[in-house]
């Protein structure tokens, strides 16, 4: 990642009461100064040096690195692809030669070598508050406003589901009546031209309160890697389905959440927002990939996006995390994104051989349970948050919230 790591003391008026453990991040062109007569708000550390980063003199804060490079580099840059997969390269569908079992066993052993070859830096997972710490301070110098939730409550809950194959689509009804017995809405990304979609069934959903979004034609992870001609008009073809299908625009998941600058370029017209990152990666099967490490919508050139802010369900299966460890993973996460105040973003697979196994769906109808009892739990559809951030145009006054920044 671009940019120097740092450890960071917050001022204690300005620093969230949640934040007890270590906070760093990577900060591009730090300027070494001396405070005068400003109020230091946030101290970094490297080394022996200990350098003023954010001070404030009067009502404006004065930050001492660049703040839109090092909030892009995070944001955006450390979401994004750092190379081609090998399987985005073949001619071919994997999926349609080699068995599911050994595809599988690949991608266990990818994400072994992945999780171990990681440092803990940042974003740490499962949780890495350092951003949030940083987002805390934003919010008490008025930099940002702070998400309001309807009915006063205190964070967000959005249950997406990516349905990745024709074993995922046959799956939903299973899945959502898990959730319609709490009275919890979904989210469904689906494939448009992978598998028959039954309108008459799909408009049900949406009549029962549902969401559909679009997690492109077909999961060959070719997507985000077109030449730009080819993308746009694939991506014209994938939005006019679901323009059919739901009367309006939708949200766009990219198959197995690639997502580069030229696909993130040619989305904003075409889809409501993204949802093609996660906040933390450390687990992800895919190399040489972060994540933004935040948990609220946030807007880069027109496209709003949301990360995936739960550990995926793929990759706690992939990594032996289940039964108990995997509802306990879950929860963890869900307390520190309640005492922040962000969204929870579960991502499920319901595969055959991830959501659908008998002690993983125990474990999800565990997490539905939870969060339907919590009064304090603002349960929504993607597309409801997103609407929410666009009303109360949450981002206000740094130069990666700005839609003209480059």
């Amino acid at each position: 990642m671009t940019g120097i790591e740092y450890d960071l003391t917050i001022n204690e008026a300005y620093k969230a009461p949640w934040l007890t453990v270590k906070a760093a991040l990577p900060l591009v062109d730090v300027r070494i100064t001396r405070p005068r007569n400003e109020e230091v708000i946030m101290w970094g550390q490297r080394d022996s040096d200990r350098i003023p980063l954010i001070t404030q003199n009067g009502s404006q804060p004065i930050y001492n690195f660049d703040i839109g490079k090092t909030l892009r580099a995070i944001m955006c840059d450390n979401a994004f692809v750092s190379r081609r997969p090998l399987y985005a390269r073949l001619p071919f569908d994997i999926r349609r030669i080699v068995p599911k079992k050994f595809r599988r066993n690949i991608k266990k052993i990818q994400s072994f070598f992945h999780f171990s070859a990681k440092n803990q830096n940042f974003p740490q997972w499962p949780i890495e508050p350092s951003l949030m710490a940083l987002h805390s301070v934003f919010l008490k110098t008025g930099v940002l406003n702070k998400l309001q939730y309807p009915d006063n409550k205190r964070y967000g809950v959005c249950m997406t589901h990516d349905i990745d194959s024709i074993d995922s689509y046959k799956s939903i009804p299973l899945v959502s009546t898990i959730l319609r017995k709490k009275n919890i809405p979904a989210t469904w990304f689906l494939l448009s031209s992978d598998y028959t979609l039954d309108r008459h069934y799909l408009r049900d959903l949406i009549a029962s309160g549902d969401e559909l979004a679009s997690h492109g034609d077909v999961h060959d992870n070719k997507l985000a890697f077109l030449p730009e001609k080819e993308m746009v008009a694939r991506l014209r073809l994938i939005a006019g389905v679901f323009d059919e299908l739901t009367g309006t625009q939708v949200g766009l998941r990219s198959p197995s959440l690639y997502m580069t600058r030229m696909l993130r370029k040619n989305i904003s017209k075409k889809f409501l927002y993204d949802s093609s990152c996660v906040d933390t990666g450390i687990l992800s099967p895919d190399p040489g990939r972060g994540g933004c490490g935040y948990l609220f919508p946030y807007s880069i050139e027109g496209v709003v996006h949301m990360p995936i802010t739960l550990p995926l369900d793929s990759s706690l299966v992939f990594q032996g995390i289940r039964g108990d460890a995997l509802f306990e993973t879950w929860m963890k996460k869900l307390a520190f994104i309640k005492a922040v105040g962000g969204v929870a973003v579960l991502c499920a697979h319901p595969e055959p051989h991830l959501l659908m196994q008998k002690d993983v769906l125990a474990q999800y109808s565990r997490f539905v349970d939870t969060v339907a009892a919590d009064h304090e739990a603002y349960c929504c559809r993607m597309k409801d948050l997103v609407s929410l951030y666009n009303q109360q145009r949450v981002q206000k006054k740094i130069d990666i919230f700005n839609d003209s920044a480059k």
